[in-house]
């Protein structure tokens, strides 16, 4: 029987992924800028706590449909009526949760000071609670329509840019930056819907969603831990020290979330694929998709890192001006995160989470959240929000051995270290580049975008140069995956 969702060629997923990806990093390196200078060290720190507050319904609201939905999509998706049947269920749970959500969220409008003093700001970014049920992009990518997702987004955002610079003029403007947010996601969702409605037929005979709250449930405790683990920080920077401290966080953090957001690109890609190959178990398949992941995450993570750290003033001033200098140190910490959190991610999605093994994940994930409370408890009273950057890196490394540790045991964890030596040369050879050309542009007054301009490209150019020289296989490797239509 002819499946009504065909595999994609994997390279044309991680195509379509990439220039996601690159979209998600485009649009803030254009924006986060401008509404930098604009609203200032205190607006950004008041909508960040916002969002992240707002962030821990959503995971409630989700209820763990991201992943679970997803593999599950996956797993249905030759057959179609067991997929009509499937989606139903999902979006019926969804909707329950969400509207548990979103009345947990304003009851905090009612005892918690910050948010009643904000609380058109709160109001605003409560949206994204009740838009999130039409949010199906677990859907679409279990059944890789990746190129939808792209094109979608790069429609959406486009918009957002717009409005962005039209009506967000002021400091007295974040309330407004939060509602361009919460309209991207809005209309995100609205094509969403009429993409899935193309896709999938709402079966309702026959249902039983509550068979698929056990495995929801062992998904949630891993997204509502992730999601208090992720936010802990900018929660107790907000109580601890203060809204201007957040406001210097939040760009140290979105730089070094972009610089992670090119590299994970191709594990968020590769996951309903070893889903199916777990599914089949098929794992010679799945031990050479993990080796390619791995090295591939390599070959960016390791420049990327040594080109970060050497330029982290340079960026940390092009990006968001004099204003934020105290983020430059904090930038050069979470820069930390680069390698433990590109490799981590690959044994996450593409060996625990895609094999079915979520529940061994849950304990990582509440042991770092317990340890990135206690840091942070002792860091941030002495050092701010960089303690809160080096209690993230710390509690990253933790996760990384954790999770290495628990991958071992199924046999499709593999490194090409010969290769990896060769990145790594090449990238010492980068730093050394660059770090030399960097010295001579300051010393000549050449102004800070200029230099950060040379200096990547040159970096860039250095590195290829490099990796071509030393022969190193996963460049082409690289070519050949994004080229192959298989």
């Amino acid at each position: 029987m002819n499946s009504p969702h065909p595999s994609r060629s994997i390279g044309s997923n991680y195509f379509y992924n990439a220039l996601l990806t690159a979209t998600n990093v485009l649009f803030p390196v254009v924006t986060f800028p401008y509404v930098l200078r604009v609203i200032g060290p205190e607006g950004i720190g008041k909508v960040t706590l916002a969002t992240t507050i707002v962030g821990y319904f959503m995971v409630l609201a989700s209820f763990g449909l991201g992943t679970y939905g997803l593999r599950q999509v996956a797993r249905d998706r030759d057959d179609r009526e067991q997929l009509g049947r499937t989606f139903t269920e999902l979006l019926a749970l969804n909707l329950a949760f969400s509207v548990l959500a979103l009345i947990g969220f304003l009851s905090v409008l009612f005892w918690y000071p910050i948010a009643q003093q904000e609380g058109l700001l709160y109001a605003v970014t409560s949206l994204t609670i009740v838009l999130s049920v039409l949010s199906f992009d677990w859907f679409l990518q279990g059944t890789e329509d990746f190129r939808f997702v792209a094109l979608r987004s790069i429609a959406i955002k486009s918009a957002s840019l717009v409005f962005l610079f039209v009506f967000v003029r002021k400091p007295e403007d974040y309330v407004v930056y939060a509602l361009v947010n919460a309209f991207a996601l809005g209309a995100n969702n609205v094509f969403n819907v009429s993409r899935v409605l193309q896709s999938v037929t709402l079966i309702w005979r026959n249902l039983k969603p509550f068979r698929h709250l056990p495995g929801m449930s062992r998904f949630v405790l891993i997204t509502l831990a992730a999601g208090l683990y992720s936010g802990i920080d900018k929660l107790w920077i907000a109580n601890a020290v203060g809204s201007i401290a957040l406001g210097y966080y939040a760009p140290a953090e979105k730089l070094a979330r972009l610089c992670l957001s090119v590299i994970v690109a191709l594990p968020a890609v590769a996951y309903p694929r070893m889903a199916n190959y777990f599914q089949k178990g098929d794992r010679r398949a799945a031990r050479q998709l993990v080796s390619s992941s791995l090295s591939l995450c390599l070959l960016f993570a390791i420049p990327i890192l040594v080109g970060g750290e050497l330029l982290s003033s340079t960026i940390v001033l092009v990006f968001a001006g004099q204003a934020f200098s105290p983020s430059v140190r904090t930038f050069q910490i979470l820069l930390g995160l680069v390698l433990p959190v590109s490799i981590s991610t690959v044994l996450v999605f593409q060996v625990l989470l895609a094999s079915g093994r979520e529940h061994l994940y849950n304990f990582v994930i509440v042991g770092e959240l317990a340890l990135v409370v206690l840091l942070n408890a002792v860091f941030v009273a002495l050092w701010n929000q960089d303690g809160a950057a080096a209690a993230l890196v710390i509690t990253e490394l933790f996760g990384l051995v954790a999770v290495a540790l628990l991958s071992r045991g199924l046999g499709v964890v593999a490194l090409d270290w010969k290769n990896t030596f060769k990145t790594l040369s090449a990238a010492l050879v980068m730093g050394v580049v660059v770090m030399l050309l960097q010295q001579g542009l300051l010393t000549g007054h050449n102004t800070e975008l200029l230099v950060l301009v040379l200096c990547t490209v040159a970096g860039i150019l250095v590195y290829g140069g490099c990796l071509a020289v030393f022969r190193e296989e996963n460049t082409n490797k690289f070519v050949r995956l994004i080229l192959s239509k298989a």
